[in-house]
């Protein structure tokens, strides 16, 4: 057993401890050799080692809906401790002995979550020792708090833009006006998302054969050719197989002599270095898709099935969606009509083709143009931190209904705070040095007198000085309480997360005041391609629009599209679009009030929306995208 430190030695090695556990939580963690997993595990060894105990636990406990949830981060040491320490009661920042052998430290993050270091000695701790172990705990835990803290950002993060991405997906997914176009869109959108060089779609034809429908690459795969004839034989026999497939060039992989029949002449003819296929198997009378994915360069990233199976789902659905757009009464017929024979077939074709050409070319139906919407408060304030500094209070949280005037936050500004000192303190002296002239002055002779009401004079002008200068720092601090300038409701869901005891700086977004009863608006996004519609029939007369919220679809509502910018800009998704601002007070329809019927309305509620672009022949309506497409080519 190690010799016993003395009182002066403890010191010494706790403040080394304290410095060493600061460096590694300013400097980035990689540098030092930790990563951010390890940080918790390297803080508890070096704390126990240090501290001399049995054992070191860092853990995090969080209260959500009344029910609390330990979170342990770092055990070190071989102390068996099957219960977290209660929660801490008193001031936050003073460790706690439990008893000579039991050091608790706490650190305070917000009213539902703390930090907590636990250590525990096999002897009791001599007194003289327990308040550097505390004093060093407690250091040490505070500073770790800011790497969990750090650490549960980046999380919540990651999170958020997760969920960006899904939507991105799934819109990307549904694209397409027609099957091979809808089915392009969704391998487009799993060649990005599991980092493949190329997908292919095929459909099934018949028992045991498949047909190539689309491809992800610029560049489609003729079925004519040899390369499309493989890829089609080698789905037919995987499908036979009843189960997902996937192969690396080099691997020493067994593989079915069927499959391996047809996989070989198609490695060779493809070039690929990495070939996996999925079944998706599609209810009701549609027949079954292969999912092929394809990677050229020799993969050292995640499988391909591995990335697809977890978006498998939103492919499921996109494709069920894209065969239940092709299917159509038209098509059922012309399905019978080829079970003719071959002269009534041909001469009752091709009147049919003239009768459909004819009617699609002057028969008008309503056209609308697909657009997203995102559903904001008619009135709206941003508020923004007015200087640099500490959030000393956050009088309010998301949701809370304010008055103009109410306080939102109280900030505080040390450098504000020591100026106002310096000046009170210069206006003292001043007042003094003034005092004392005029004495001297009341007491002197003529030449004195002379003298010191000179002096008076520059004494006064500097006193007042100082008072415009106290005057303007005391504005400026009084602006520090930063108050709602309307009346409504906060919107920030994070609020007290984000900002609770945090520095802030100047010109920060502190939060949004809203204002629901003065109404909703919609903004919408019209893609580029569209918007010569709108714009030519918001001209003529302003769009009606339809639209429904996501999150209640089964409601739909209409109003009119009161203003469209003739701007084209990117969103966050990287599409140019043209933006449109819209009021939602009526379903003219069906004379439904849209504020009255706001169950589920919330600032940033995301709609789907269809915009009245006129009337066009129903050809055009129906086959609008292989018509855009021929302008395009010609």
């Amino acid at each position: 057993m190690s010799p016993t430190p003395a009182p002066d030695d403890v010191w010494k090695d706790a403040t080394a401890l304290v410095d060493k556990i600061d460096q590694m939580s300013r400097s980035p963690l990689p540098v030092l050799g930790v990563d951010e997993d390890d940080f918790f595990d390297s803080f508890a060894k070096q704390l126990r080692q240090t501290a001399s105990a049995r054992s070191v636990v860092v853990r995090a406990s969080e209260t959500f809906s009344g029910e609390s949830r330990d979170i342990e981060l770092a055990r070190d040491g071989i102390e068996v401790i099957s219960q977290p320490s209660e929660r801490h009661s008193g001031d936050p920042k003073t460790p706690t002995w439990r008893d000579d052998r039991h050091l608790v430290a706490c650190v305070t993050i917000d009213e539902e979550s703390e930090f907590q270091v636990d250590v525990r000695w096999g002897e009791a701790v001599a007194l003289a020792r327990h308040e550097p172990f505390a004093q060093m705990t407690q250091a040490t835990a505070e500073i770790a708090a800011t790497v969990y803290l750090k650490r549960e950002v980046s999380r919540l993060r990651g999170k958020q833009s997760r969920r960006v991405d899904r939507d991105s997906i799934v819109c990307n997914m549904n694209r397409g006006s027609g099957l091979a176009d809808s089915f392009r869109h969704i391998a487009q959108t799993i060649s990005t998302y599991v980092d493949a060089d190329r997908v292919c779609l095929l459909k099934q034809h018949s028992e045991s054969t498949f047909c190539l429908i689309a491809t992800s690459t610029s560049t489609s795969v003729d079925t004519r050719t040899r390369l499309g004839r493989r890829v089609q034989e080698l789905a037919s026999v995987i499908d036979s197989s009843d189960s997902d497939f996937e192969f690396t060039v080099g691997n020493a992989e067994d593989v079915p002599a069927a499959i391996k029949k047809s996989l070989d002449p198609y490695l060779v003819e493809s070039g690929s270095r990495q070939v996996a296929v999925s079944r998706v198997e599609c209810d009701g009378d549609h027949r079954d898709i292969i999912v092929m994915l394809e990677r050229f360069s020799h993969p050292k990233r995640p499988g391909m099935l591995q990335r697809l199976s977890e978006i498998h789902l939103l492919v499921d659905t996109a494709i069920a969606n894209a065969l239940e757009r092709d299917i159509s009464g038209m098509r059922v017929f012309v399905d019978k009509m080829l079970q003719l024979r071959t002269a009534k077939r041909v001469g009752l074709f091709a009147g049919l083709v003239a009768v459909g050409v004819i009617a699609m070319s002057i028969i008008p139906i309503d056209f609308y143009v697909p657009a997203e919407g995102r559903v904001v408060a008619a009135v709206r304030r941003s508020i923004f931190a007015p200087t640099n500094g500490t959030v000393l209070a956050l009088s309010v949280d998301n949701g809370d209904v304010v008055k103009p005037g109410d306080s939102i936050v109280v900030i505080r500004n040390r450098e504000l705070e020591t100026r106002i000192q310096q000046l009170e303190g210069g206006k003292a002296r001043v007042k003094a040095s003034l005092a004392s002239a005029q004495r001297s002055r009341a007491s002197g002779n003529g030449a004195a007198d002379f003298s010191a009401s000179a002096t008076e004079q520059v004494l006064k002008s500097q006193l007042k000085g100082l008072d415009g200068q106290l005057s303007l720092l005391r504005h400026q601090q009084a602006e520090l309480n930063v108050t709602s300038p309307i009346a409504g409701k906060i919107d920030h869901w994070d609020m007290r997360q984000r900002l609770s005891n945090r520095p802030i700086e100047r010109g920060q977004f502190i939060a949004d005041v809203i204002d629901p009863e003065s109404g909703w608006k919609l903004e919408i996004e019209i893609d580029d391609s569209d918007s010569g519609y709108v714009l030519s029939q918001q001209h003529t007369k302003p769009c009606l629009i339809r639209f429904s919220l996501r999150s209640h679809s089964d409601q739909t509502y209409e109003a009119v599209l009161s203003n469209v910018d003739e701007v084209t800009h990117q969103n966050a998704r990287g599409d140019w679009v043209v933006k449109g601002m819209v009021n939602c007070p009526v379903d003219f329809s069906k004379g439904n009030d849209f504020a009255a019927n706001d169950k589920g309305l919330r600032a940033g509620a995301t709609a789907k929306v269809e915009v009245f672009a006129g009337r066009r022949a129903i050809g055009f309506v129906w086959f609008r995208g292989l018509i855009e497409w021929i302008r395009a080519k010609v």
